[in-house]
């Protein structure tokens, strides 16, 4: 089995774990995932890890220009996932217009950086 096999393999064993604890006990998956936001410091640096690590792999076998189109297939998966929760988000809408991206600046700077890489590959490689 491939490294990228292997890692879509993690995947969909965490995709039907997830789903299936909150189909039976969702109460559950809450409880396993409160500390990762109880700790947003060593969860962000661990999830940090783990992206560079997978990234690494997974740009040994595909270019930046076929992960941006599978990042772009995420982004839409996420939406659907989120708008049944859009009365939520746009209450946090006003915390993130109040306090910026400040918080975030972390991730501005990676998605900053792909858009960057992405553009660089479509129109320069």
């Amino acid at each position: 089995m491939t490294t990228i096999a292997i890692l879509a393999t993690i995947l969909a064993i965490l995709t039907l774990a997830k789903i299936i604890t909150c189909l039976i006990n969702p109460r559950a998956w809450m409880k396993l995932v409160e500390p990762l936001f109880k700790n947003p410091a060593i969860t962000t640096v661990v999830y940090l890890i783990l992206a560079v690590v997978t990234g690494y792999y997974v740009l040994q076998s595909v270019s930046i220009v076929e992960v941006g189109a599978a990042m772009l297939f995420c982004v839409f998966l996420v939406g659907v996932g989120l708008m049944p929760y859009s009365e939520t988000i746009l209450k946090l809408r006003d915390e993130v217009i109040e306090k910026g991206v400040k918080k975030a600046w972390l991730a501005v700077i990676i998605w900053l950086t792909f858009a960057l890489w992405i553009l660089y590959a479509v129109f320069f490689s």
